[in-house]
Formats: C-alpha cells, structure tokens, sequence
C-alpha cells in the first residue's frame, strides 16, 4: 500500500472515510445528574499564550487589568496544546481526544454531552475557516451565527446578549474569538489600544470583553452561570505583523 500509486487510492479511501466521520453525530447518552448550571459561556481564545496574561504573572503591561476584580473566583488550570494552528488544536480542545484515526461512528464534542444533557445550544464564530470547529459548531447547534471575515471580536457581544435575552435554560453559549491571531495589530480597536506592543493590547481587549461577558451573566437573576476560557494554542515570538 506504500507503492505509487496505490498510495493514491489509500489516500482516497482515508478521505472519504474521515469526511463521513466528520458528517456524523454519534449518539451520546443523557447524564444521571441534572445540569450544575443554567448558563455556560464557553469562550474560544485564539493565539493568547498564557505568558502574556498578567493574571499569571507577566509584568510587562497589566493585561487582564479588566478581569482583576473576578480573579478570586477564577480556577486556573495548566493545558498543554497539542499543536500552533487552529485547524490541530480545536478540535482536540473540542473532543478531548485524538483526531487520527477518526472512528466510523463520529466524533463527540462538549456539544454533544451539552444537548444530551438538555442544554439550547448557541454558537457565533468570528472566524471564516472551514473545517471540523465550524462544521461541529454549526450542525451541533440550535443557533449558528457566522461574523463577517474582519470582524473585530467585539461584535460578538451583541449575539451574545441576544442569546441571554431569550432567558432559555439550560443554555449553552459558545464564543469563538479572533484573539490575538497575527496579524495582531488588526485585531484591537484603535481606541483601545493601550501600548505600543500590539500583542499585549490583544490580550487586553480579550480581557476587556471577558469581563464584560462576565458582568452580563452576574446581572441575570437566581441564574447558576460559568465561564471557561481555553485558547486554541499560543503565538511564537516575536509576533511579525
């Protein structure tokens, strides 16, 4: 099978049978327990690398200067990302297992065990990239929004509230950011850029919306709501354009 061009025609195989893989929601059963919450938010990150959060020790710039008055309710937890581009590392984060060899039966995400367990599913992406996050977001999802390509992160907030103002529960949110993604002087408003390094004023305006994100969620009445937070990978320095 190594030998031209069988080779060919095992890459053929291989392609058909992960693009049905890909197509197919596995059946996952409903948990024993009831949902802990009414609202979860799960926030995509892009290239934010965890040496750069002054919450975790940077000092150059204080970049999640907007976050500091949740940060005793904050839970930090050491991820390792298994590669440097969205297309590896999502759906990992997304499945919590190997892509390869993708089982004939689907792939399960957090999505799947969220819509056994009852929840309303929402997802906005700010990114355009086809693949399996978007694919998974959009067939796995009550409500799928995809932002125009050049979106700044900020327009997520909108459909978030939205989101919020239908007052379903259980209901799961996910936001998929832009984040800090070269080139990254593109991706903050030039009214909320702090510093010269275009880097950390990303992380800053990720921050500023975190906590602003947060605050909606603390607004809603006898409503249980969490927040995670996982960026899909960090950014190689120094960051060119």
């Amino acid at each position: 099978e190594n030998v031209y061009p069988l080779t060919m025609v095992k890459a053929y195989m291989d392609y058909q049978g992960n693009s049905q893989s890909l197509y197919t929601i596995p059946k996952v059963p409903a948990p024993m327990a009831p949902p802990m919450v009414d609202v979860l938010l799960v926030v995509l990150g892009e290239s934010s690398s965890a040496h750069r959060w002054s919450l975790l020790g940077y000092q150059d710039n204080d970049t999640n200067a907007p976050l500091q008055a949740v940060r005793d309710q904050m839970v930090v937890l050491p991820v390792t990302t298994n590669g440097n581009n969205t297309g590896k590392t999502l759906p990992v984060l997304m499945t919590g297992q190997r892509m390869h060899p993708l089982p004939a039966e689907g792939v399960d995400t957090y999505l799947d065990w969220a819509g056994a367990a009852g929840f309303h599913r929402d997802s906005m992406t700010n990114q355009m990239a086809a693949g399996f996050v978007n694919l998974a977001l959009r067939q796995r999802s009550e409500k799928f929004l995809q932002l125009q390509d050049g979106s700044l992160d900020g327009a997520l907030t909108q459909h978030f509230s939205n989101s919020l103002a239908k007052g379903q529960q259980p209901l799961l949110i996910t936001l998929h950011m832009y984040g800090s993604h070269p080139r990254v002087e593109r991706r903050t408003p030039p009214q909320a850029a702090r510093w010269a390094d275009p880097y950390d004023n990303s992380i800053l305006y990720t921050s500023t919306l975190l906590a602003d994100w947060i605050q909606q969620l603390d607004a809603l009445p006898h409503v249980r709501a969490a927040v995670v937070y996982a960026s899909d990978h960090g950014q190689d320095f120094p960051v060119c354009g």
